[in-house]
């Protein structure tokens, strides 16, 4: 059985969560949660998988995962922050709107 890291990411293109193996070319799934990605990308997994291995196709090996966070530094660093603090303010603000509307 393989092992391979599994990336969450929240894609703003979609507008929903993107779970991807970075080992596995293409494999990546979505959906409206973490725990739908996360799911969708597994089966896609195992569907790579069996194709590769029904084709004869080379299955690449795990190759870990990252065992700290990369240091941010720099311009790049404190503009990523930025970025961070401002998609969160719009998640915040999306979410009052949301909850307003229902009321």
């Amino acid at each position: 059985m393989h092992h391979y890291q599994i990336v969450i990411y929240w894609n703003e293109e979609e507008a929903d969560f993107a779970a991807e193996i970075p080992e596995l070319s293409g494999c990546i799934g979505y959906g409206p949660t973490h725990q739908a990605a996360l799911e969708h990308v597994q089966q896609l997994a195992e569907d790579w998988l069996a194709e590769a291995r029904a084709e004869d196709r080379p299955i690449p090996e795990p190759q870990g995962r990252l065992l700290e966070e990369p240091a941010k530094q720099g311009r790049g660093g404190r503009r990523l922050e930025r970025i961070e603090k401002r998609r969160r303010k719009r998640e915040q603000a999306r979410r009052a709107r949301d909850a307003g509307e229902k009321s």
